[in-house]
This record gives structure tokens, sequence and C-alpha cells, in this order.
């Protein structure tokens, strides 16, 4: 017997409000001359950190290197990168196309990036958010998306995020009432993302914000989302296992100190969204000191804005919490409350909040929407949002096109950044090497690397 299920109308309201006249073609367009436009100058960058671990990586050259992806064979002796097949094929891919031509590299991550945000136009649209359009072009040229485009590595961001997305889709399709297969299509669709990035398990909880559509969640929709919520399980314990690091002693942290960063955490992401300035590849490692009052603000902050969201919860309605659910969901496993072995530099970056910054773009514009009462002031402010965000992008994607630059910029915005002065101190020689690495050692008298690489330094001058 065939399943029914109630066809949920969709509003038309995603673009009426901001582009009334224009093609669904030509609003593609425009996002994607936009981004290309705001992402060009890092198009012709070189390989950056950690590239050399990923799309750089001469075992994609051996043969039986497919095999050994998908066997999850060891690719170096410094990391277990066993949770990203889907993405190393897509390098291996790569390396037969256009060989270790960094511009094809480029290109994809931003191709990726570019269907991502029209995807997320789509979905919004479909679920009958105001100016959709406008919120999947507010993704597409955020500067804080320009990590995860311009950096090669974070190709882990765009195509997990392409797969997290299409799901999304197709479950939506399965719920509105098409055929079982979309469901299917939506489950194989989600383990593609998870075999691109693991933190995509927040599909699950995700779609539970179907409450947001005035739906309710039942017996049989729970059992359909049963499969979802196994597989997701199954990821990440078994990227726990792999990633988790426990016996660091740089990144372990009392539960005082956890919930200090979460709470700190959790105000970065949105404050960068909103005042994107001073954005850096790799931000000061905070100071996260229980005994100090002023630590306990950002807590303090958390509680007063859950109480005032309380408070006017019939007001701001459910599209507004499920934004912003959205945005909690995807930005939760960057909080704090897991050991990442990138918390050793700093605790927040840039591409943990890729995805979660569509839930925020999907708040930017509806906010918008309800300031600007007339067709002429919301085209001006839309316009106006597009050209402050993508000039911001483009200005920022200089910064990209090699490792001094972008390890430059970083030390002008944290002179004492352990990675800047590291890395900018290995690819030197000489009297400049020295001086990175004494700095390094002053800044940081823990690490005793800096100590040992000054003191190999200064050997090869002849000096002690």
């Amino acid at each position: 017997m065939k399943e029914t299920r109630t066809v949920i109308p969709q509003a038309d309201t995603g673009t009426a409000g901001l582009l009334p006249r224009t093609g669904l073609l030509l609003q593609v367009f425009l996002i994607a001359a936009m981004a290309f436009a705001a992402y060009w100058p890092a198009m012709r960058g070189a390989f950056l950190w950690d590239d050399d671990l990923y799309a750089a990586n001469p075992v994609l050259d051996q043969p039986g290197a497919l095999a050994k992806i998908w066997t999850l064979g060891d690719f170096t002796d410094k990391f277990y990168y066993k949770q990203y097949p889907a993405v190393y094929t897509a390098f291996w891919a790569g390396r037969r196309a256009w060989g270790g031509n960094t511009a094809g590299f480029h290109l994809l991550n931003l191709l990726l990036h570019i269907t991502n945000a029209c995807l997320a136009w789509c979905i919004l649209r479909r679920l009958g958010a105001r100016w959709a359009w406008l919120a999947g072009a507010i993704f597409a040229l955020h500067p804080v998306q320009l990590e995860s485009v311009a950096w090669i590595t974070e190709l882990k961001n765009v195509l997990s995020g392409l797969f997290f997305l299409l799901a999304l889709l197709a479950y939506l399709r399965f719920e509105e009432g098409s055929r079982r297969k979309f469901y299917l299509l939506s489950l194989a669709l989600f383990a593609l993302a998870l075999l691109s990035k693991p933190v995509t398990v927040v599909l699950p909880p995700a779609l539970l914000l179907r409450w947001g559509r005035g739906l309710k969640t039942g017996r049989k929709e729970l059992a359909d989302l049963a499969p979802f919520f196994l597989l997701a399980l199954a990821a990440g314990l078994f990227t726990a296992r792999l990633e988790i690091d426990t016996a660091n002693l740089e990144i372990s942290l009392a539960p005082a100190q956890r919930l200090l960063l979460a709470a700190r955490a959790l105000w970065f992401y949105p404050l960068k969204f909103l005042l994107p300035v001073n954005l850096s590849f790799s931000y000061p490692r905070w100071a996260l000191d229980p005994a100090g009052l002023g630590a306990w603000l950002w807590p303090a902050w958390t509680l007063l804005a859950g109480a005032l969201l309380w408070r006017f919860r019939a007001r701001l309605g459910r599209p507004f919490f499920a934004a912003l659910g959205f945005y909690v969901l995807n930005i939760a496993l960057f909080l704090g409350f897991l050991s990442i072995y990138t918390f050793r530099y700093s605790f927040v970056a840039d591409h943990y909040q890729y995805l979660a910054s569509l839930g925020l773009a999907a708040l930017a514009a509806g906010g918008l929407a309800a300031v600007c009462r007339t067709r002429g002031l919301a085209l001006g402010a839309g316009a106006a949002v597009l050209c402050l965000l993508g000039g911001a992008t483009w200005r920022h994607s200089a910064v990209y096109r090699t490792p001094a630059a972008l390890w430059q910029d970083v030390l002008k915005k944290d002179p004492g950044s352990r990675l800047a002065l590291i890395n900018l101190g290995t690819g030197l020689t000489g009297e400049p090497a020295v001086a990175y690495w004494e700095r390094a050692a002053a800044a940081h008298p823990e690490y005793y690397e800096a100590q040992s690489n000054l003191a190999a330094a200064l050997m090869n001058l002849g000096r002690k």
C-alpha cells in the first residue's frame, strides 16, 4: 500500500521581496558572479598549512592510492586522517585532472561553495523563509567563509556541506509527500556527508527543526529519523576514537574552563558574523581563568540572552528559533566540550562556523525583511549589505595568496602567535630564521621545540 503524506504548501516568499522580476537562472548567475569576484584574489594562491597532508599528499600519486583511501590506510606519520575518504577521493581525482596546479583545487572549492549557497537559498525558499535569496547570497559572500573557500584543505567543509544540504533538501522532498526514493537518497547523501567530514552528524537533530514549520514530531517521524541517528552515532564513535585527544596537556581543560570556553565561543561567531573585522587564520588563544570574575561575564550574558529569548518567544516566532537552533547545533561540536587538536593554537576558527553561518544568514535576512517596509528600501539595504560583505571578502582574499602573506597577517593581529612564528621560522634560514625562533621562544618558553630550533639555527650560523 502506497504511503501518503500531507503535502505542505510552500510560501513563495523566498525572493519576492528582493528580486521580484528575475528568473531563477539569473539569480543563480548573480550569486555565482558575486562570489567569483569576491574570492578571485585567492584563486591562484599557493598550498598553505596542512595542504601537504591533503591535496599535495604524495601518496595520492602512488599506485593503489584509491584503495588505500577506502581501506583506511595511513597517509602520513604525523596524523591519521581516516575519517575523510570522500575528501581524499576528490583530491585523488583532482591530482589526475590538473596535477599539482593549485588553481584547479581553488576553483573546485569555489564552485562547491557557490553550489552550497544556491542550495541554501532553495532550502530556505522551500521552507517559506523571507528573503531566502538574500540569505543565500550572504552565505556566499560573507568573509567568515573565506577560510573554507580559499584554504584548499577545507574542501572538507565545502564538500561535506554539499552532501549535508542535498540530504536536507531530499528529506524535505520526502516529507512533503514525494516518493520513498527521496528518503533513501537523503540517507545516502548523509552517509557521503559523514565520509567527507564527521561534524555533519548534526543533520538528524537539525531535521527535528521541522518544528519551525509548525509540524509535529510523532512516532512515525522519529522512526523515519532513526537510521539517520544510527549513522550519526557510528560516525561519531569512530571519529572520537581517532581524533579526540585526551592525553595532550596543552588542550586538556577543567570543567569550569570548558564552560567558560563554550560561553565565549558561542558569542564569538555571531559577533564575527555581525561585524567581520580583524578576521584571522589563527586567533589568539584565550586565557580561561575561572578565578577571574570577568571571565564569567560570557556565561552571564548567555543566561541573560536565553531569558530574553524565552520572554519574547511568541513575538520572535518559530522560524527565528529554528534558524537560531540550526546555528547552535552546527557550532556545538566546536565549543570546547570535546578536545580538538587545533585548540593548542586557538580555541576558535572561521571555518568552524561554515554551516552554522547559514542559520545566522537566515536570521540576518529575516531581520532586514522585518525592518524594510518598502521595495526600494529593501533593494537598497540588500545591495548595500552584499557590497560590504563582498568587498571585505575581496580585500581579505589576498592574504591567502602565499604562506608568508598568511602568517604575516596572523602576526599583525597576534604578534605572539605560536603557529605563525613556527611556520615563518621553519620556512627560513640564517638570521631571519633566528629572529622568528627567538620571538617564538620568548613568547612561549614552555614550547621546547622553539628552544631546540633556535639552538639549531644558531649553530648553523656558527653561534652558540
